[in-house]
């Protein structure tokens, strides 16, 4: 069979085939897969039909790594022994090889495997190695939690999906009373092992989907979604609990706000908690200072002392 030449034009923005894999990661993993076996498959006929202007493998690492990058180890190490079967294939079906066609299909075909496999488990590595540096860029460094980049995407996020469900949704805002004295009088490490105490205490209180970040220093942020007042002085009253347990025990001044449609933008929310956090601050502390909007008027300010807050729920 004659081998037709193919267009060196898919070669003159190269760049734009890398975007194009790139936006496998905006589609399901079954498209993914899909996309990946039609594309080798394609590749695998136009390398038996055509002579290509490069060399052939360079287009199966592209779309296997793609598809192992976005999809799983198992989707790539399957489309790599297919694309060694179309290698054996095309190789052994090719008229110009006929005395050594097989032979030779089985050799190309092998090291065709080998070196995708290879390309597989390097695209993983790559996915895992970006993943965690993803992480980590969201994550406060001492306390694991959110830093303020990471809280407020997800806090958006969560304020979307309560404007679509018609959910209400509570902002509390934390400052630790003392940690200034703290750190001032016993050092740093000790301030850091009382933001890990607070910590603790409220990863031990709150949902799995509840999120929690550091915005700085002692001051910290808990998105409560589907959650109306009660619910969050129930949530604030473990944490309290917990706190009153540690050693040393902790105290902190919180703001809260129930929303009962999240409409405003985010960092209004955050910054309206924010400043019913620093009135519970001024009236000494260890307190909370909570209210709940709504789109009727007449939304009330509740001041309680966290102490009591046992009895005010």
């Amino acid at each position: 069979m004659t081998r037709l030449p193919i267009s060196r034009r898919a070669l003159d923005n190269p760049d734009g085939l890398f975007r194009v894999l790139y936006s496998f990661s905006g589609l399901p993993g079954g498209a993914v897969i899909v996309l990946g076996i039609a594309s080798v498959v394609a590749t695998g006929f136009i390398e038996w039909a055509t002579v290509l202007p490069f060399p052939n493998d360079v287009v199966f690492v592209l779309i296997i790594g793609g598809v192992a990058f976005h999809g799983s180890t198992v989707a790539g190490v399957s489309l790599a022994i297919l694309a060694a079967s179309t290698r054996v294939v095309s190789t052994g079906a090719s008229s110009a090889r006929a005395p050594v066609a097989w032979p030779l299909a089985a050799i190309e075909g092998a090291a065709l495997l080998a070196l995708l496999v290879g390309i597989v488990v390097l695209a993983r590595a790559l996915h895992r190695a970006i993943g965690a540096l993803q992480e980590q860029a969201l994550r406060d460094p001492l306390t694991g939690t959110l830093n303020s980049r990471g809280f407020m995407d997800l806090a958006e996020r969560e304020r979307l999906r309560a404007v679509r469900n018609g959910q209400p949704l509570t902002i509390t805002y934390f400052d630790i009373d003392g940690l200034k004295e703290v750190n001032d009088d016993a050092g740093h490490q000790a301030g850091d092992r009382l933001l890990l105490s607070f910590v603790s205490a409220v990863v031990a209180s709150i949902r799995p989907y509840d999120v929690f970040g550091r915005l700085g220093g002692d001051e910290f942020v808990l998105i409560l979604p589907s959650t109306n007042r009660q619910t969050a002085l129930g949530v604030v009253t473990r944490i309290h609990d917990q706190l009153k347990g540690r050693v040393p025990p902790l105290s902190v001044s919180v703001g809260a706000v129930t929303y009962a449609s999240p409409d405003d933008p985010i960092e209004s929310m955050v910054q309206a908690a924010d400043h019913l956090m620093y009135e519970a601050k001024r009236a000494g502390g260890n307190r909370l200072v909570g209210e709940v909007r709504s789109a009727e008027p007449g939304s009330e300010t509740h001041l309680v002392e966290l102490d009591d807050l046992a009895t005010k729920t």
